[in-house]
């Protein structure tokens, strides 16, 4: 199908930069990548997304607010997901550009939980992950973080969340 050969193509670029003498954080792939975000198939957008971390240096503003914009645009599971583990590892600690949308997935998954409206892209595993992200990112002493990470750890049905959360509040207390 297209979107299988647009997803090899994306891999293609992966090894083109890897192998480029300016060396795999080349400015050529970011862009290339970048522009595979839009694309129709999620599966070409998760491949995307895992290549901009393995071709992006930490810090890297257009791509942590690409990632940030996925993770409250997203709607495909996979994607969002993606996006969150790049965003722990692009992002820096403290970065509140960062951290916003992650408390925003939260908080509509506390929302979702509740009954106040559906929400198909609020899986577990969305939560688990904007959970451990949010240890990640959210700087010291955050309150707003260490508020819905309480939330977490108090009311969350599933284990391995509330867990996450317990270690999340390790990291940021």
């Amino acid at each position: 199908s297209r979107a299988s050969a647009r997803k090899a193509a994306v891999g293609q670029l992966l090894k083109c930069a890897e192998n480029h003498p300016a060396g795999p954080t080349a400015p050529w792939a970011v862009a290339a990548l970048a522009g595979r975000l839009e694309d129709d198939s999620a599966c070409v957008r998760e491949a995307a997304v895992k290549g901009l971390v393995k071709v992006s240096e930490k810090g890297n503003r257009q791509v942590v607010l690409a990632m940030a914009c996925l993770i409250e645009e997203e709607t495909a599971v996979t994607v969002k997901k993606a996006a969150l583990m790049a965003l722990t590892r692009l992002a820096r600690r403290g970065d509140e550009e960062a951290v916003a949308p992650v408390l925003r997935v939260l908080e509509r998954v506390q929302r979702h939980e509740r009954g106040d409206f559906y929400a198909p892209d609020m899986s577990r595993m969305v939560n688990k992950h904007a959970v451990r992200a949010l240890g990640t990112l959210a700087g010291r002493g955050n309150e707003a973080a260490l508020r819905a990470l309480h939330v977490r750890i108090l009311d969350d049905l599933e284990p391995s969340v509330r867990e996450a959360a317990a270690r999340s509040v390790g990291n940021i207390a």
